[in-house]
């Protein structure tokens, strides 16, 4: 499916939901065009240096929450957070490059991307994030999430959430751009056991696919 396709269809079940999920938040980026949609949003980020600016990025948007917190399939479970050098941070992960995010196999030969650096962080499930912040999660139904080959540790740690979620716009990887991450046969198969099915295939080895429940 051509990009421009693809971002008109996401766009679409976007307009049809009741709010978004965004895990993996970074700086905010897409908050004018949820906002343009009129839908409310909880972004969600890891890197407490980052957090600050999504809260400063957002505030000015009356119905966008953002939380600082590391989701997996766990709570209160210590990691080491790696934070790499790509720009601002990017592609930070609890897990270690792979031979497909450095060195001769790299998908991105030019930015000679590394890990710089660790912070330790403390996890909590997506489940107990809603409960915690008096959170309704059927008022958020489309899930992005982009958590460097944690997505599927995320999706585990959200048994009751998942019940209300419709759609989930989620990176995959086809080869190992994170150490010990995710690969999409995995994802896809568990997603599929939860009553999703992907909209289309991934036409690269690093993509981002549409789910929507059957």
């Amino acid at each position: 499916m051509q990009k421009g396709l693809r971002k008109n269809l996401v766009n679409e079940h976007i307009k049809k939901s009741n709010g978004v999920l965004h895990l993996g938040a970074h700086a905010g980026q897409e908050a004018l065009n949820y906002y343009s949609f009129n839908k409310p949003v909880v972004w969600v980020e890891a890197m407490p240096h980052v957090f600050d600016r999504l809260v400063e990025n957002v505030s000015q948007y009356h119905n966008q929450k953002a939380i600082c917190a590391l989701i997996t399939d766990l709570d209160n479970e210590k990691y080491t957070f790696n934070i790499s050098n790509n720009v601002d941070g990017v592609s930070s992960s609890i897990f270690e490059f792979g031979d497909y995010s450095s060195g001769g196999k790299s998908l991105w030969p030019g930015l000679n991307l590394n890990m710089i650096n660790k912070i330790e962080l403390v996890s909590t499930k997506l489940d107990s994030l809603f409960k915690s912040n008096n959170i309704e999660s059927k008022n958020y139904d489309f899930w992005v999430i982009d958590l460097q080959g944690a997505e599927l540790l995320a999706i585990k740690g959200a048994d009751v959430s998942i019940n209300n979620c419709k759609t989930i716009y989620v990176e995959i990887s086809q080869e190992e751009v994170y150490k010990n991450g995710v690969l999409y046969p995995e994802l896809k198969k568990f997603l599929n056991s939860k009553g999703f099915v992907a909209v289309y295939e991934p036409k690269k080895i690093h993509d981002d696919v549409l789910f929507v429940r059957k």
